[in-house]
């Protein structure tokens, strides 16, 4: 059922790993990973549905799913964290920043990573670049198979007029 989707992902995460010879994750682990993602079915269902949209480039798309996943959701920072890349894109810089900052505020619970990474986002929308950068070298230092932080760290450097220390 639908109910039990985590459960039945979780279990199947917990055998491929041990099929991998890689480390069960801890409990702290266990719950960061569930604290990342909506709760709910509707609100996950909108948040993927978003997700989707912003990497085909569907903006408008993306912000109708998202406002409607935050209105389900309202305390999940990943939802927040994605409504505010939709509203960016469009172009609303201030809802940008305030949906940002409330991913921020709500992201305690998150990884290091997705703590890092929210912050970056939130840094980089208040257009704070030595922060943001900072902020995004951690994450390349910390999780360097993380592309998608190595590029918002070159963008944040190019905004900050440093595009040659992006490279070294």
């Amino acid at each position: 059922t639908e109910g039990s989707l985590f459960e039945v992902a979780a279990q199947a995460g917990t055998k491929l790993r041990g099929e991998l010879g890689a480390q069960a994750l801890t409990a702290e682990a266990a719950t960061q990973v569930q604290a990342s993602l909506p709760p709910k079915g509707e609100a996950m269902r909108l948040y993927a549905e978003g997700r989707a949209k912003i990497a085909s480039f569907d903006y408008l798309g993306a912000r109708d799913l998202l406002v409607k996943a935050v209105a389900a959701e309202p305390e999940n920072a990943a939802v927040h964290g994605a409504l505010a890349d939709a509203w960016a894109a469009l172009g609303y810089t201030a809802t940008a920043q305030e949906e940002a900052k409330r991913a921020l505020d709500l992201s305690s619970t998150l990884s290091r990573e997705e703590q890092l990474f929210i912050e970056g986002r939130y840094r980089q929308l208040a257009h704070d670049w030595p922060r943001a950068a900072e902020t995004y070298r951690a994450l390349s230092r910390f999780f360097p198979d993380n592309l998608d932080s190595g590029l918002r760290l070159a963008a944040v450097l190019s905004k900050d007029g440093k595009e040659q220390a992006s490279f070294g």
